[in-house]
C-alpha cells in the first residue's frame, strides 16, 4: 500500500475494513519510526518528504504532459501539465531543496513564467506539518526546439501568506481552517525567530543536522554551561506561553524553521541556468 493510499485513509475512510488495514500500516509505520529513533529530526524529515507530496494526494493532483530532465543529469525536475482544477502550470522540484516544490505559470510566447505557491511537507516523530503559501518570482523558459530548452528563475522566490495545509499530532488531525490557522501563526513565530538567529549568529550551516545541534541547546539550554551560552530570546519569545510555543514548534517543525533560516541560500540553485530535455 502506497503512502498516498495511507494519508486518504487518514483523511477519508472509517469504515472497519479501513480501520483494519489502518491498524496494520500504524503497526508497520511504528516498526520503522523505531528503527530510526537514534537518526536525526532531518532523516526522518526527510523520509516523509520524499514519500510525496505524499500525505494529501497533491503527486495525482498533477496531471504530467510534458517531463525536463538536464542533460547533465543534475536534480531539477520539471514538469508541465495540469492540477487538479484543469489549470495548466509548471512544477519543478531541487533534490537540493529539501521538503519543498514549487509551481508557476506556463511560459508565454516570450518565454517568461511567474512563480505562484509553494508547497511544503516535513514530517516529525509524531506526525507532520504540510501547507501552501502564494509564492511571487520571476523565470524564463527559453525553448530551441528538437525537444531541448533552457530554464532558469532570474528573481528570488518570496513566500507570501499560507492558503492551504494539514497538521498530524500523533493521533490528532487538523485539515482546512483549523489546520490553516495554526500554520499561519505558527509561521509568524517562525519568521520572527529566524531573522533574529541570523542576526545573532549568521552561521552558514551545511545541513539541517549541524543547524539542529547548534541552535538546540541555545535556544533550549538545560546544562549550567547552556545556560550561560545560550543569548537571550528575542522580547517577543521570552513569555512562559511563548516558550512553550517555541518548543512545540521546535519538535514538530524544526526543519521549517531550518529551510526559513536558510531560504535564500537553499533557493539559491534555482537561479541556474539549466539547459534540459524533454523525456
Amino acid at each position: 500500500m502506497t503512502i498516498r493510499r495511507i494519508e486518504k485513509i487518514l483523511i477519508w475512510s472509517y469504515d472497519d475494513i479501513m480501520m483494519r488495514q489502518l491498524r496494520k500500516i500504524i503497526s508497520v509505520t511504528s516498526f520503522i519510526m523505531f528503527c530510526f529513533a537514534c537518526a536525526s529530526c532531518s532523516t526522518v524529515s526527510n523520509l516523509v518528504e520524499k514519500g510525496g507530496k505524499t500525505l494529501d494526494g497533491s503527486m495525482f493532483e498533477f496531471k504530467t504532459e510534458q517531463y525536463w530532465r538536464p542533460l547533465d543529469g543534475s536534480a531539477l525536475d520539471l514538469r508541465i501539465g495540469k492540477d487538479k482544477n484543469g489549470n495548466s502550470v509548471m512544477m519543478w522540484t531541487h533534490s537540493e531543496l529539501p521538503y519543498l516544490t514549487f509551481y508557476g505559470t506556463i511560459p508565454d510566447k516570450t518565454g517568461k513564467f511567474y512563480v505562484t505557491s509553494v508547497h511544503f511537507i516535513a514530517g516529525n516523530y509524531n506526525g507532520w506539518n504540510e501547507f501552501k503559501c502564494i509564492a511571487t518570482g520571476r523565470g524564463r523558459f527559453r525553448d530551441f526546439g528538437m525537444n531541448n530548452a533552457a530554464w532558469t528563475l532570474l528573481s528570488p522566490i518570496e513566500r507570501g501568506e499560507i492558503n492551504y495545509g494539514k497538521i498530524r499530532r500523533d493521533d490528532t488531525r487538523l485539515v482546512e481552517e483549523r489546520a490553516v490557522s495554526a500554520l499561519r501563526g505558527r509561521d509568524e513565530r517562525i519568521r520572527y525567530l529566524t531573522p533574529w538567529m541570523r542576526k545573532e549568529d549568521g552561521t552558514s550551516f551545511e545541513s539541517q543536522d549541524d543547524f539542529e545541534r547548534y541552535w538546540k541547546p541555545r535556544l533550549f539550554p538545560r546544562s549550567k554551561k547552556q545556560k550561560l551560552a545560550a543569548p537571550a530570546l528575542p522580547e517577543l519569545l521570552q513569555s512562559k506561553e511563548s516558550r512553550e510555543a517555541l518548543q512545540s514548534d521546535w519538535e514538530e517543525a524544526s526543519s521549517w524553521i531550518y529551510v526559513d533560516y536558510n531560504w535564500k541560500k537553499i533557493t539559491l540553485p534555482l537561479n541556474n541556468e539549466y539547459i534540459i530535455t524533454k523525456k
